[in-house]
């Protein structure tokens, strides 16, 4: 059988401003966690999409000869740019 309780963490005894910020942390901490790990997880896909559409831009203002020398079809590039994220 299951028991649900109502009780938290033991939030630090004491007054002023750090303690407060303590009991904050205790109380919030783990959402607080989750939210930038989240945030930076976003940071992270932002930067690296940013950089591959740099990429796609560059071979899309290639001639069809200069992409024909990579091995790529103009109508490949994106393929070609997320072929190590993507199996399409």
């Amino acid at each position: 059988m299951a028991y649900i309780t109502n009780s938290t963490a033991a939030a630090p005894k004491g007054h002023g401003i750090i303690a407060g910020a303590q009991r904050l942390l205790v109380a919030y901490g783990h959402g607080l966690h989750r939210f930038f790990a989240a945030f930076g997880q976003a940071l992270a896909s932002y930067a690296e999409l940013h950089s591959r559409v740099g990429e796609i831009e560059r071979l899309n203002n290639m001639t069809d000869v200069q992409l024909e020398r990579l091995g790529v079809r103009r109508d490949g590039i994106v393929h070609y740019v997320f072929r190590d994220s993507f199996y399409i």
